[in-house]
């Protein structure tokens, strides 16, 4: 039988870490706030230019300096996590969260709401990685995969639920409402985890060692990181734009476009659905295939709102598959240090996200297809790299545990 098709193991390794402590319902409501605070400014843009007597390109500021301290702050998230536990990283970034999400409502001055927009990016991007690093932990085998696959789909309620509601919150009401919401979820999760006990990992290898974290292995998973990030992200960034070029207003290309939300929560119930039946190297082709098809729609349908909605929901699709798949590879391929490799894997795609926006943006008005139709071919690429690769490792994996 085929590597690609060769079922998950539902236990695993026994010997692999546990964890203990946090409920799975909390983890999900985690990731859900992460994502609802990464995508809640976006929509915003405009209009808190308007309120706040700004230009525009001062108020993008507030998404480009929250994604580069969410970026920074990984590998140090990462190594103290994997020093102090997932659970304390947990609560210090809900603190930190509650405190710079009050700053930015009662931010008096632009420089402050930039500061304090800035302060939110560093400690909520500590949730998702330790959500991730927590299930690592606890599951194993197919276990893992559809655990990630159901955080996924809290994921993506957030990010729907940010892009949907938060532009229209912003006009009728004011933008403080959006990160008001924040800083309450954030509270109400605090004290769900308070009293907690911090989850216990029984270490592959007889304990931690972060150097595991920067073997080949993950270093070669970072850079399909920053290439997934770069494609899967970044180059989506252009579908509402190009859905707005088409004549539609901003509300409606956001609206459209936010139906990536819809194609992500449809494939995490198809990954369950099938994750015992089709190995990690299988999804990934899967998930890169959706990709590249994807791109080829929105490449070939530039000038069509309904081929570029379309578009979106395959590369909804295609994140379950592909960037769920390599989620869950980041969780178990440096067990020593898990928390560190989970952390150095998200920033990796951060970065190739932020690299693909502004390398691709001048090309964007001049031949928008041009650049979906690259991006295909980098996808296929991708693709036929990362899925053996996968193969591979979990071969080798096996044969290491069948000569101890």
């Amino acid at each position: 039988m085929s590597s690609a098709l060769q079922p998950l193991s539902p236990v695993g390794d026994p010997n692999e870490p546990t964890a203990h402590g946090i409920g799975q319902s909390t983890l999900r409501a985690i990731g859900f706030l992460s994502f609802y605070d990464r995508f809640a400014t976006a929509p915003m843009i405009v209009s808190i230019a308007s309120q706040r007597h700004i230009e525009f390109a001062s108020a993008a500021m507030l998404v480009t300096v929250y994604a580069l301290c969410y970026a920074i702050g990984q590998p140090v998230w990462g190594i103290v996590s994997d020093r102090v536990g997932r659970l304390r990283v947990i609560r210090i970034a809900l603190i930190g969260a509650i405190a710079f999400s009050l700053a930015t409502v009662a931010s008096p001055t632009f420089t402050v709401l930039l500061v304090s927009r800035a302060g939110c990016g560093l400690f909520v991007g500590a949730l998702f990685p330790a959500v991730l690093t927590l299930i690592g932990d606890r599951h194993v085998g197919v276990a893992r995969v559809r655990e990630v696959s159901a955080v996924q789909t809290f994921t993506a309620l957030g990010t729907t639920l940010a892009t949907l509601t938060a532009g229209a919150l912003c006009t009728w009401t004011d933008w403080r409402i959006p990160f008001a919401a924040t800083a309450v979820g954030a509270l109400v999760l605090l004290r769900i985890s308070k009293g907690m006990p911090e989850p216990v990992a029984r270490d592959l290898g007889g304990g931690r060692d972060l150097r595991a974290a920067f073997g080949y292995r993950p270093v070669l998973l970072y850079v399909l990181g920053i290439v997934e990030g770069a494609l899967l992200l970044g180059i989506f960034t252009f579908i509402a734009p190009a859905i707005e070029h088409t004549g539609r207003s901003t509300v409606a290309a956001g609206a459209l476009a936010a139906t990536y939300g819809v194609g992500i929560i449809a494939g995490s119930r198809l990954v369950r659905a099938v994750s015992t039946r089709i190995a990690l190297s299988g999804l990934i082709a899967v998930g890169g295939c959706l990709l590249v098809l994807a791109l080829l729609v929105a490449a070939a349908g530039a000038a069509s709102a309904l081929a570029l909605t379309v578009a979106a929901i395959m590369i909804g699709l295609s994140n379950s598959f592909l960037h769920g798949s390599l989620q869950t590879w980041a969780t178990s391929v440096a067990p020593a240090a898990r928390a560190t490799t989970v952390s150095f894997f998200v920033g990796s795609v951060f970065l190739g996200s932020s690299l693909a926006t502004s390398l691709a943006s001048p090309f964007v008005s001049r031949d928008l297809p041009a650049v979906f139709l690259v991006s295909a071919g980098l996808a296929a690429v991708l693709t036929v790299i990362a899925a053996p690769l996968r193969a591979r490792w979990a071969t080798v994996r096996v044969r290491t545990r069948a000569a101890r």
